[in-house]
């Protein structure tokens, strides 16, 4: 009879444990859009600086292939590390290394493209490459965060950065963005 019990409170406590698992998957799933939507709204912000600084410029004509190829990094990058598999994160990573730094740059140099064409595509191709990793990375260290507790900001802690280390890293990279615009604008001023 006692042992009976016992295993009955395992159940229990096993119903209980895997009931308060899937609440907080469900909720953690159905917050994280709350989260995503503004980062991704900062993130295409930081670029209005761009646009701002490039406006007017020969370099103008290469901001929409930039913000498109953006639109598809951060969409990849959103699905990949949403899926929270790490194999996936690293053959996807493995994928592009390949693609975008070997083969790309191969078939392009031995294209029938024009030298500046070739050249904007190689460019291009470096781009997203170093803007995925760039996420990957920030991602990462993220998820790496030991445990720590704020006293004055209760919610801010080690957990909270890991189950939204997507949205903190998107929000990241658009501050890397807008620290890069006063760069670009000092650089075409000392060019021009």
């Amino acid at each position: 009879m006692n042992t009976t019990n016992i295993r009955e409170e395992n159940r229990q406590e096993r119903f209980a444990r895997k009931k308060k698992e899937t609440r907080f998957y469900v909720f953690r799933v159905m917050t994280t859009p709350i989260y995503l939507i503004p980062s991704v709204i900062v993130y295409f912000s930081s670029f209005l600086l761009w646009i701002y600084d490039l406006r007017g410029s020969s370099y103008y004509h290469l901001l929409q292939p930039i913000v498109e190829l953006n639109i598809s990094i951060l969409g990849l990058f959103i699905i990949v590390s949403s899926a929270n598999i790490p194999f996936v994160t690293s053959f996807t990573r493995s994928l592009l290394k390949i693609l975008l730094t070997g083969w790309v740059v191969i078939l392009i140099q031995f294209s029938k493209l024009d030298q500046l064409d070739q050249s904007v595509w190689i460019v291009l191709s470096g781009f997203a490459f170093i803007y995925l990793e760039v996420l990957f990375d920030i991602n990462d260290c993220l998820q790496k965060v030991k445990e720590f507790q704020f006293k004055k900001v209760r919610f801010f802690n080690g957990s909270f950065i890991k189950s939204h280390s997507i949205p903190i890293t998107i929000v990241a990279v658009a501050v890397i963005n807008l620290i890069l615009s006063y760069f670009i604008s000092d650089l075409l001023k000392s060019i021009a």
